[in-house]
């Protein structure tokens, strides 16, 4: 089966897409089960609104042919949890649309390894993924709080700096010294001091949005230390 490159900045979007081709294209695959014959789409419909025992049955046939390496079964066992794996990023990590690629996709990222170390001898497998879902948006919104309140402590306010040493100068003098790249300064100032969305800014730099974050986190965490480094040895 040929599909798109995945995109991790639309984990979801790319996800659907995959399953329209597995749907569309010659040689569906067929789950064999103790019911019988399902198509992919009957697999899905089975793991989304069966009862508790049917779907922990099918669960277990479709997680086998996964932990086999099968692809497309991996693609149809992901479009079932789809729904569950949205609500867990916008209910439990409370993310802003814009910033909704990260989340989305570090929940798939916890899915997958759920698919091939999940007890599929215990009940409710469906329940116990959407469970592992929750607690990784829930520890996802926890760090996202405190990168939040770390930049806010690391980044002086201007009101407070009568000398003119604000936000900017200081990131003008991590620059100068080396302490972090332009590109790293441009991403701190545009998305946390201007308010942008960090996947527009992303975007025009031409940077994927997981580059991006992890490099404004980078810096955020060079800022902090020195700060804080600096304060200890002038109070």
């Amino acid at each position: 089966m040929t599909t798109a490159p995945f995109d991790w900045n639309a984990p979801f979007a790319s996800i659907d897409y995959a399953f329209e081709l597995l749907m569309s294209g010659p040689g569906q695959p067929v789950l064999t089960s103790a019911g019988g014959e399902l198509t992919a789409g009957q697999v899905v419909r089975a793991l989304r609104r069966s009862s508790p025992e049917t779907t922990d049955a099918v669960w277990r046939c479709v997680l086998m042919q996964v932990r086999s390496g099968h692809a497309a079964w991996t693609v149809v066992a992901a479009v079932a949890m789809a729904p569950r794996m949205i609500a867990a990023s916008r209910r439990y990590a409370q993310m802003p649309g814009h910033e909704s690629a990260d989340i989305d996709a570090e929940l798939l990222a916890c899915l997958l390894e759920q698919f091939h170390t999940l007890d599929t001898g215990q009940e409710h497998i469906g329940q116990r993924l959407w469970q592992a879902l929750a607690n990784t948006a829930c520890r996802h919104a926890y760090r996202r709080r405190a990168e939040v309140d770390q930049v806010a402590r690391a980044l002086p306010d201007p009101a407070s700096c009568p000398t003119g040493r604000g936000p900017v100068t200081v990131l003008a003098e991590a620059v100068a010294v080396g302490l972090v790249t332009e590109e790293q300064s441009e991403l701190v100032a545009r998305t946390r001091l201007e308010g942008t969305s960090l996947k527009r800014v992303a975007n025009q730099m031409g940077l994927s949005y997981m580059t991006a974050r992890r490099r404004r986190v980078a810096a955020e965490d060079a800022l902090a230390g020195a700060l804080v480094t600096a304060e200890f040895e002038t109070g």
